[in-house]
């Protein structure tokens, strides 16, 4: 005859089978989902294979100084010093080596000699190569063209008399970069402009830039 007591007995065996059986599941899948963490927070996250990932953006302000060739047609050349500034502006060609750039540059009314003062205003495009030569340090070889707006006042026998000229000029230049910080960097920089035409009286130009830019 069976007996309550070994039901008893035998409805706690299954119980405690069954209940081992769960936590044994449990800690299988408790431990699976551990190794999977694991493996995951230790394999490398693939590197993006988008080219514009690669791409760095470079911006920056300078004082420059320059010296000026003005030839009018209708009077003696005459040469002098100008100082202004300069904001620029540019992006990778998909290498750390190349980059495209473009600037403005702005030099205020200035007396070249006397009775004779000029102002100019100057956008430029420039396609550099920059060439690490030590861990901070980079030499910075470009050429490129300028639309240049020069005007120029002269005074004579009491009469004011203003030109204006629109020339358009090529660029050759060559400067070092050195870094300060990962995102910042200063450089020294001379150039070269030469007018593309004849019909101006804005020559040519040799500049030295102090700059100070951004990378990002």
């Amino acid at each position: 005859m069976f007996s309550p007591i070994k039901y008893l007995c035998f409805a706690f065996l299954l119980t405690a089978s069954a209940w081992a059986q769960d936590s044994e599941s449990e800690y299988d899948g408790y431990d699976s989902i551990v190794d999977e963490l694991k493996s995951s927070t230790s394999t490398p996250l693939p590197k993006s294979d988008d080219p514009f990932d690669l791409i760095t953006i470079h911006g920056g302000v300078g004082l420059v100084t320059s010296y000026l060739s003005i030839s009018p047609t209708d009077g003696p050349a005459i040469a002098g010093f100008q100082k202004g500034f300069e904001a620029r502006l540019g992006i990778d060609l998909f290498s750390p080596h190349w980059m495209a750039e473009g600037g403005l540059r702005n030099f205020s009314s200035t007396q070249i000699e006397n009775n004779t003062h000029a102002s100019l205003n100057e956008f430029n495009l420039r396609l550099l190569y920059r060439n690490p030569m030590s861990r901070l340090v980079k030499l910075r070889i470009g050429g490129g063209v300028a639309a240049r707006y020069l005007e120029v006042k002269s005074q004579a026998a009491g009469a004011i008399r203003k030109q204006e000229y629109s020339t358009p000029a090529s660029i050759l230049s060559l400067g070092l970069e050195a870094a300060l910080a990962r995102n910042v960097s200063v450089g020294a920089e001379v150039s070269y402009r030469s007018a593309l035409i004849t019909d101006t009286a804005d020559k040519g130009a040799a500049d030295a830039c102090f700059n100070l830019g951004f990378h990002f």
